[in-house]
C-alpha cells in the first residue's frame, strides 16, 4: 500500500483536477475561474509526477485506489463526491495512468473529455472513439481488462478475492480448486486435474485460483499467518509435475500473480513458508516477477506493516509482526533486496551528511550569519527544518533565524538579500502549515517591505504572494480588520497599476488572490456599507478583492430591491474607474430586468469614453423609457468631439417621447446644421403627439432662439405666422417661446451691429484720448464686452439710473438664456454694485439666472428623482409619463390655493416649493418646503378633499403634474397603476403636511437680545445670490432667532434660505461668523398692505439649520 503521505497528495491533486473540471464546465475556458483552476491542477499534477514518477488512480469494484491500493476511509468519502470519480465509472473506465512526461496540452487534452457534452461523446461514437479521437489513448483503460484503449498497462491491482474470480471467469471451475485444496496429503491428482495441469494456460489459471483461494480467508480476517492450505497446495502440484514442469509452472503463476494482486496480497503470499524445491522456485520467480520499483514499494508496506503491528497489543500480534519482519528480512536478502540495500545505505550515508551541513547552516543562522545560505541546499531545506524546530518547541531558535533573515533584507550583498527574502517565503509557508498566525502577523510587514522593492518575480515572489493571501483569508475570518486593509491595499496598489509592477506580478498577484475571494466575506462588507455611520473602508476593501470583488457588486446592483442601497451600489462602483468598463460591456449583453439595464448605462457614462458609445446606440430604442432616457444621457457623457453628430444621430433613434431632451442637449452644440435638423423637425409639428408636443415644440423654439441664425428666426418667423389661426391643440407657451426665440435672434443680430459700432467708437475714443471708463465716471471692468454692457455703463456715466438697470436686467436674461451662467452670475454682482439698495431688481435677476439654470437641465434628471419610478413596470411608467404635463413655475408663483379642489399630483423635479398658511391677520406661516424627489398632494388626489394649506414656488420649480383624469384613461391597460402610486405616497407619509393646523414654532427659551444683524439670501445650493439686508435683533434661541427689518416684498423671503451674521459680537460668539437657517414666518408691522411700493417694518423669524450649543447662546445673551 502506498504511504500515508502518498495517497494524501494524490488526493489534493484529485481534487485540483475536479476543480478545474468543474470550471471548465461552468465558465468559459478563457475565464480566470477556469485558466486559475487548470494551472494550479496542473502545478500539483507536476509536483506529484516528480516525486512519484507516475500517477496511477483505478477504480476497483467501486473503490478508488492508487497504484492498487484502496484510500482509507476518509479518502473514499471525499473522492466519491469528485465529479471526475463519477464520470470515470459512468463511462466504463477502470481507471488512468499519468506520467512524467504530461504537459499543459497533454492535460487539456484530459480535460476535454471530462468536460464533454453527452452531444459531443455521442458525435465522436462513444467513450472509446472519444478518447482515441482525442489522443488519450495511453492514459484510458476499460472496465474488464478485455478490451484494452491504451497501448501500456495501467495498474488497477485488486485482492485475493477479486483475482479468484477473475480466474473463475476465464474458465476455471470451481471444483477443480477444491480437489487441489483438499487432495490427502502425499496423494496423487488424478488423471484429469493432472492433464489440466500440464496445460501449459488452463494449468497457470488454475494454480493462480487455488492460491488465492487459500489465502483469501486470511486476507478478510487482515491476519499475517501461516497457510497450511497454501503449503498442501505446493505439495500436491509438486507431485504431479516433472521438474521442468514445476519450473514453467511457477514463472507462469508468478506473473500473473504479480501483475494482478495489490501490495496487502502479495506481503501476505511472501509471508508464507517457501521450503520445497517447488516453494523454493515459485519464491524466486515472484520475486524475479516484480520490478524494483514495486519491490521498493513492498518493502516499505511491509516495513510499515512491522511497526503498526507493534504497536498493537496480544500475543497473536506479536506472532504477525515477527512474521512480517521475517518476510522483510527473506526479501532482502535476495539480489534485488541486497541491491535496494546498497541503495539505502548510500543515500543514509548522504542524508548524514546532508543533516550535518544543515545542522551547521541553521546553527550560523541563529548566530546571525547569512554566509551559509550562499549554500543553496540550506534554502532547500530551510522549510522542514524550521518545521522541526517548531514541533521540538525550539521557538527562540526559530525566531533567531527569522531575525537574522529579516535582517539580510538590508542588505547590499544583491545574493544574500534574494536569498534572504526566498527564506522567509520558504518559512512563511511552513507557518501557514503549522497555523502559527500570530508568528505571521509579525512577519506581515517584512514580507510587504520585501515585495515592494523585488525587482523578480519567481518562485519565491509568488509564495510570499500566496503566504499573504492566506494571512488574509485568517484576518478575515478572525476580524483583525486593520491586517486586513494592509494586504488588500498592496494587492490593489499592485493590480491597479498605483504601485508600479511588472505585467506578471499583476498577474501573478491576480491568479493567487482570485482563487481566494470569499463570497461571504464580501456579503458582510456589504453589509456595513449600508449601515450608518458607512465605513467607507468596507466598500473600498471589496473593490479591493479584484475583479470577483466588482463582479460581486454588480450582481448585488442588479439583484438589490432598495433604492437607497442601489444608490450606493452605484457610487462604490463609480469609485471603481476604467477597469469597471469592460465588465459593464459583457454584462450589457446578458438579458436582465430594465432597471439592470439603466443602472449599468449609469455605470459606463462615468467610466467609458468615446470608443464604447457604439455598444449603446442599441438602448436608444429600447422599449423601456428609462432606459432609452440613460442611454442618451450616457451618449452625452461619453462624447466630447463628436457630441453634436452624435445627438443628429440619436434624434431619430429615440422615442418621441423623449425627443426633446435630444433637441435640449443640441442647444450646447447648436450650428447650422442643427438648425437645418430642427427646421425639418418643425416642419412636422402636426405629427406630434399630443401628449409630447408642448414640450418638444417648446423646446425646439428655445434651441432655435440660442443659434442666433437666419435661417433659425425664419422658420420660427414661419412658424408664428399660424398663431393668427390658433390651432386648437397649442399650447400658449409655445407661442411664447417662438417668440423669445425669434427676439433673442433679432437682440443677436443687433448685438453684433453694435459691438462693431462700439470697436468703432472705441477707435475713435483711443484717438483721442478717452477710456468708457473715464466718460462713466467709474472704473467698471467689462463681464462681456458686449455692446449692451458698454452701454449700461455709458448711462451710468449720464445719470440714468434706471434706464443702466433695466438694460442690464436685459442682458443678464439673455446671458441666462444662452447658459452663459457664469457671465450671467457676474452681472447680477454688478447690478449690486451699481444700487445696492435696489433689492427689489437684485432678486429679480436672481431668479431669472436660476430659472434658466433648471431649464438647461437634462430632463431625465427629472426621471430619477424618487423610488415610485423603479417599482413601476415598463408599461406602466410608459404609461404614467405620457399622460404628466411638464410645468414650470416662475418664482414666487402660486401652484395651489388653500381650499382649492384640484386634484392633482406634483412630482418636483428641481426647484423648491413652500407650503403654508395664513394666520387671522393675514401674514403668511410657512409649514415646511418640499424639494427634488418629493410629491405634493397625495392627500387630495387620492381622497378628493379639498387643499387645507397653500402652495407656492420658492424660486423656480421644474415639476411633473398628474390630474387625476388623465390616470383613469391608464387604468384600462395599467389596472394596478393607481394602486402602486397611493401605497407608494402612503409609505412617504404626508409630504405636503396637509394636516398640520399650526406653525412649529420654537419651544426653547428666549432671551432678549438686541444687535444689529445681517441677513444675506442664499439659493437653493447654499451659496450667496449678493442680497443682504440689515436688521436688528429682537430675541434668539438655541433653535433660531427673530429680529426686526424693512421689506419691500415679503412673501418673496418666505420660505428662503438665508445667513444671519452679527459682525458686531464677540469673537467667540457663533454668529460672529454667521449661522444658516430658513425664514419661517414674516409679520408685517405696518397698516399698509404688503406688496406696497415701499419697504414696511416686519418680524422675521428664522429657523436654525442646526441648533446652538447652551454655552454658545450664553455667550452671546450675556
Amino acid at each position: 500500500m502506498a504511504s500515508v503521505d502518498r495517497q494524501q497528495h494524490a488526493l489534493e491533486v484529485l481534487k485540483c483536477i475536479n476543480k478545474a473540471i468543474t470550471n471548465l464546465r461552468l465558465y468559459s475556458d478563457q475565464s480566470a475561474q477556469a485558466i486559475n483552476a487548470t494551472e494550479k491542477a496542473y502545478a500539483e499534477l507536476k509536483l506529484f509526477l516528480r516525486l512519484y514518477k507516475t500517477f496511477c488512480f483505478g477504480l476497483c469494484d467501486g473503490v478508488p485506489t492508487l497504484e492498487g491500493i484502496a484510500f482509507d476511509r476518509k479518502g473514499r468519502e471525499q473522492l466519491n463526491a469528485l465529479t471526475l470519480v463519477d464520470t470515470l465509472a459512468k463511462s466504463g473506465f477502470e481507471g488512468l495512468t499519468l506520467n512524467q512526461g504530461m504537459d499543459r496540452k497533454r492535460l487539456k487534452q484530459l480535460l476535454s473529455f471530462f468536460v464533454a457534452t453527452p452531444e459531443q461523446i455521442q458525435k465522436a461514437g462513444g467513450n472509446k472513439a472519444f478518447i482515441q479521437l482525442a489522443d488519450l489513448n495511453d492514459i484510458f483503460c476499460v472496465l474488464g481488462g478485455t478490451d484494452k484503449v491504451l497501448s501500456t498497462p495501467c495498474f488497477c491491482l485488486i485482492t485475493f478475492a477479486n483475482c479468484l474470480q477473475q480466474n473463475i471467469a476465464e474458465g476455471v471451475r470451481q471444483e477443480e480448486i477444491s480437489s487441489f485444496l483438499h487432495t490427502r496429503s502425499g496423494g496423487q491428482q488424478d488423471e484429469a486435474s493432472q492433464k489440466v495441469l500440464r496445460d501449459q494456460v488452463k494449468g497457470v489459471r488454475l494454480f493462480s485460483a487455488a492460491i488465492c483461494s487459500a489465502l483469501q480467508p486470511l486476507q478478510q480476517e487482515r491476519l499475517y499467518e501461516i497457510s497450511p492450505t497454501f503449503n498442501h497446495l505446493l505439495d500436491s502440484v509438486s507431485l504431479a509435475l516433472t521438474a521442468e514442469e514445476r519450473q514453467k509452472m511457477a514463472d507462469g503463476a508468478a506473473a500473473g500473480l504479480v501483475g494482478q494482486l495489490d501490495h496487502e496480497s502479495l506481503s501476505l503470499l511472501f509471508c508464507q513458508r517457501f521450503d520445497s524445491p517447488f516453494a523454493t522456485a515459485l519464491f524466486s520467480s515472484l520475486v524475479a516477477a516484480i520490478d524494483k520499483e514495486r519491490f521498493r514499494a513492498l518493502i516499505d508496506f511491509l516495513r510499515q506493516e512491522g511497526e503498526k503491528l507493534s504497536l498493537s497489543p496480544g500475543p497473536k500480534a506479536a506472532e504477525a509482526r515477527l512474521l512480517v519482519e521475517g518476510c522483510c528480512r527473506k526479501l532482502m536478502e535476495t539480489v534485488k533486496g541486497r541491491q535496494l540495500h546498497a541503495l539505502e545505505s548510500m543515500g543514509m550515508t548522504e542524508i548524514q551528511r546532508q543533516t550535518k551541513r544543515l545542522q551547521a547552516g541553521l546553527s550560523a543562522l541563529a548566530q546571525g550569519s547569512l554566509e551559509g545560505l550562499r549554500n543553496k541546499e540550506i534554502l532547500l531545506h530551510l522549510s522542514g527544518a524550521f518545521g522541526q524546530l517548531m514541533a521540538n518547541k525550539k521557538e527562540n531558535v526559530a525566531a533567531a533565524i527569522i531575525q537574522t533573515l529579516v535582517g539580510g533584507l538590508k542588505l547590499e550583498d544583491a545574493e544574500l538579500r534574494d536569498r534572504c527574502g526566498q527564506g522567509l517565503g520558504l518559512i512563511g509557508e511552513k507557518l501557514v502549515a503549522l497555523a502559527c498566525w500570530s508568528w505571521l502577523e509579525k512577519l506581515t510587514p517584512t514580507f510587504l517591505h520585501w515585495l515592494r522593492n523585488a525587482d523578480e518575480v519567481d518562485d519565491s515572489w509568488i509564495r510570499v504572494v500566496a503566504v499573504l493571501q492566506e494571512i488574509l483569508v485568517h484576518a478575515q475570518k478572525t476580524g483583525k480588520e486593520e491586517l486586513v486593509e494592509k494586504i488588500l491595499s498592496f494587492f490593489y496598489a499592485i493590480r491597479s497599476g498605483a504601485l508600479k509592477k511588472s505585467a506578471e506580478a499583476r498577474k501573478q498577484v491576480g491568479l493567487i488572490q482570485d482563487k481566494s475571494v470569499d463570497q461571504e466575506v464580501l456579503q458582510a462588507y456589504l453589509k456595513q456599507c449600508f449601515v450608518k455611520p458607512i465605513e467607507e473602508m468596507h466598500c473600498q476593501k471589496i473593490i479591493m478583492s479584484g475583479p470577483l470583488g466588482i463582479q460581486f457588486l454588480l450582481d448585488a446592483l442588479l439583484a438589490n430591491t432598495k433604492r437607497s442601497e442601489r444608490i450606493k451600489l452605484l457610487q462604490i462602483l463609480n469609485s471603481v474607474g476604467a477597469s469597471l468598463t469592460p465588465l459593464l460591456l459583457e454584462r450589457l449583453q446578458s438579458p436582465m430586468p430594465w432597471y439592470g439595464k439603466r443602472n449599468l448605462l449609469r455605470l459606463l457614462s462615468g467610466t467609458g469614453d468615446e470608443k464604447d458609445i457604439k455598444a449603446v446606440h442599441g438602448y436608444l430604442s429600447h422599449e423601456d423609457l428609462r432606459v432609452q432616457s440613460e442611454a442618451l444621457s450616457c451618449i452625452q457623457r461619453l462624447s466630447e468631439k463628436k457630441r453634436k453628430q452624435e445627438l443628429l444621430d440619436a434624434l431619430p433613434r429615440i422615442s418621441e417621447k423623449l425627443k426633446f431632451q435630444v433637441v435640449r442637449a443640441l442647444a450646447s452644440v447648436v450650428d447650422e446644421e442643427v438648425v437645418g435638423a430642427l427646421v425639418e423637425l418643425l416642419k412636422d409639428e402636426r405629427y406630434f403627439s399630443a401628449d409630447i408636443k408642448t414640450t418638444l415644440l417648446v423646446s425646439i423654439c428655445h434651441t432655435l432662439g440660442r443659434s442666433g441664425s437666419l435661417q433659425a428666426q425664419k422658420a420660427l418667423q414661419a412658424f408664428l405666422g399660424k398663431e393668427d389661426a390658433r390651432p386648437k391643440n397649442m399650447a400658449e407657451q409655445v407661442w411664447r417661446a417662438a417668440r423669445r426665440g425669434v427676439e433673442v435672434i433679432e437682440a443677436h443680430t443687433l448685438r453684433e451691429r453694435k459691438r462693431k459700432n462700439v470697436e468703432q467708437h472705441s477707435l475713435v475714443a483711443g484717438k483721442s484720448g478717452q477710456s468708457v471708463s473715464e466718460a462713466v465716471g467709474k472704473d467698471y471692468t467689462p463681464v462681456t464686452n458686449l455692446a449692451e454692457e458698454l452701454e449700461v455703463y455709458v448711462l451710468l456715466g449720464q445719470n440714468r439710473l434706471t434706464a443702466a438697470k433695466s438694460l442690464l436686467l436685459d442682458l443678464i436674461s439673455t446671458m441666462s438664456y444662452l447658459h452663459q451662467f457664469d457671465k450671467a452670475e457676474a452681472l447680477c454682482h454688478r447690478l449690486v454694485e451699481i444700487d445696492a439698495l435696489a433689492l427689489e431688481d437684485i432678486v429679480h435677476a436672481t431668479e431669472i439666472v436660476e430659472e434658466q439654470k433648471i431649464l438647461s437641465v437634462e430632463q431625465e434628471e427629472g426621471m430619477r428623482w424618487t423610488d415610485v419610478y423603479d417599482f413601476l413596470s415598463t408599461e406602466e411608467f410608459n404609461c404614467l409619463y405620457s399622460v404628466m404635463e411638464h410645468v414650470t413655475y416662475t418664482p414666487d408663483e402660486n401652484i395651489v390655493v388653500h381650499g382649492d379642489h384640484q386634484q392633482l399630483l406634483f412630482f418636483i423635479n428641481k426647484g423648491r416649493a413652500k407650503l403654508f398658511y395664513q394666520d387671522r391677520r393675514g401674514n403668511e406661516i410657512l409649514l415646511k418646503t418640499v424639494g427634488t424627489g418629493e410629491i405634493l398632494g397625495a392627500d387630495s388626489f387620492f381622497k378628493a378633499s379639498a387643499w387645507t394649506v397653500s402652495a407656492a414656488s420658492v424660486g423656480t420649480v421644474d415639476a411633473f403634474v398628474l390630474h387625476r383624469e388623465a390616470l383613469r384613461r391608464c387604468k384600462s391597460s395599467c389596472p394596478e397603476l393607481e394602486t402602486k402610486l397611493e401605497s407608494f405616497c402612503q409609505q412617504l407619509g404626508e409630504h405636503d403636511s396637509l394636516k398640520v393646523t399650526a406653525i412649529n414654532r420654537r419651544m426653547q427659551k428666549r432671551y432678549p437680545l438686541s444687535s444689529p444683524l445681517f441677513m444675506a439670501l442664499l439659493d437653493d445650493d447654499g451659496n450667496g445670490t449678493g442680497t443682504t439686508l440689515q436688521g436688528q435683533a429682537v430675541d434668539v434661541s438655541i433653535g433660531g432667532i427673530s429680529f426686526m427689518i424693512r421689506i419691500k416684498n415679503v412673501r418673496q423671503f418666505l420660505g428662503r434660505q438665508v445667513h444671519i451674521t452679527m459682525p458686531d459680537g464677540l469673537p467667540e460668539c457663533p454668529l460672529t461668523t454667521g449661522l444658516k437657517g430658513v425664514v419661517m414666518a414674516i409679520y408685517v408691522q405696518s397698516t399698509l398692505k404688503e406688496g406696497a411700493a415701499v419697504a414696511v417694518p416686519c418680524s422675521v423669524h428664522v429657523q436654525f439649520d442646526q441648533p446652538m450649543l447652551e454655552a454658545e447662546l450664553a455667550v452671546m445673551v450675556s
